[in-house]
């Protein structure tokens, strides 16, 4: 289990470094760094995670299906259509689905890299945070996730920070193509109509309504009242994440974005992560009774990553110290076997 670790010691110690190194140089770094680490997760051999013999079903299933079929059989599989079509092209010019599985990692590895490039001045710092919070939890694992959930970002980047909407609902659209859990990205969006940024009274209404909503546990109720819930669905049902780190991720969201926000309202980045990390928090309370939908908080809680953009220039180093301890926590809790088994890479079988 220990090729786990290779990739922290290099990356706790360029990101203490950070500072020192100049912004060209560390975004050079971080990118190289990013898509090292989709190669590591898309070399991986069947079988050494939970999730790989379902995809590889699933590749063998959509092979065998013409295009014109995959819509209507998407049921069988329970994939989205945008990652059904994406297998079946690569199907067709010959591509076998380890090396389907590495091209998703590596381009999912690059857009992160250049994504954290244009959110924060310190990108390894941000990589740092990305690898305790999500690399092993989901990334390495859930590939279709892992892409939408950075798209997703990049979706939010455009509609906030460069006003391109019509490109942030393309990118949207890709996202919700690949796993359906991206539809949350337009809750962000929604709040920031109601200009909360400027608002603490309405941060602390919504905050308290969606707490009630989890223990009041209004979501099955109305899901099970309004809709035919799929079997994969309905098994979930009740199933909260009570674990440590998966409430710790959910509270860490409303923190963070309360503090990112203070002392700058009306900068746009600041406004990118506060909308991000806080829809994160509302949706982890207001799912937290159908913990399948949980992937919706996981999903926006991403951009976790460009909170030390502001918070280390706002709170100072011992803030950051206190973030990062906290992400390594729930990193050393999702390195065990019952997620991982001994790393092989699909080459060498």
């Amino acid at each position: 289990m220990l090729a786990y670790y290779a990739f922290l010691p290099i990356l706790v110690l360029l990101a203490l470094l950070e500072s020192y190194i100049p912004l060209r140089t560390r975004i050079v770094m971080a990118t190289t760094l990013a898509v090292a680490l989709g190669a590591f997760a898309g070399l991986r051999a069947i079988g050494i995670d939970n999730d790989s013999p379902t995809y590889n079903y699933v590749f063998d299933y959509v092979s065998n299906s013409d295009f014109k079929a995959l819509l209507d059989e998407q049921r069988n599989t329970s994939q989205e259509p945008g990652y059904l079509f994406y297998l079946k092209s690569l199907y067709n010019l010959g591509f076998t689905y380890p090396a389907a599985q590495l091209l998703l990692n590596l381009l999912s590895g690059a857009l992160l890299g250049t994504l954290l490039a244009r959110l924060t001045i310190r990108p390894v710092l941000g990589l740092l945070l990305y690898y305790f919070l999500f690399y092993y939890f989901r990334d390495f694992t859930q590939i279709r996730f892992c892409a939408a959930s950075i798209l997703s970002l990049w979706a939010l980047y455009f509609w906030f920070m460069q006003d391109r909407r019509r490109l942030a609902l393309l990118i949207f659209f890709g996202a919700v193509s690949l796993h359906n859990s991206a539809v949350i990205t337009v809750l962000p969006v929604l709040f920031s109509y109601c200009q909360l940024h400027r608002s603490y009274i309405g941060i602390a209404f919504i905050s308290l309504a969606a707490v009630a909503a989890s223990f009041a546990k209004i979501t099955t109720r109305i899901l099970v009242a309004l809709f035919n819930l799929p079997e994969q669905v309905l098994r979930y049902l009740d199933l909260a994440d009570d674990s440590r780190a998966g409430m710790m991720s959910i509270f860490l969201g409303l923190v963070l974005a309360v503090a990112v926000l203070m002392k700058g309202r009306e900068d746009r980045g600041r406004q990118f992560v506060f909308y991000a990390l806080f829809s994160s928090f509302v949706a982890g309370m207001v799912f937290s009774d159908l913990s399948i939908l949980l992937r919706m908080q996981l999903l926006l809680f991403t951009a976790v990553i460009a909170a030390p953009n502001y918070l280390r220039d706002l709170y100072g180093k011992g803030m950051m110290i206190v973030v990062c301890a906290g992400a390594m926590y729930i990193h050393i809790n999702n390195i065990s076997e019952d997620l991982l088994r001994p790393y092989q890479m699909w080459l060498f079988q």
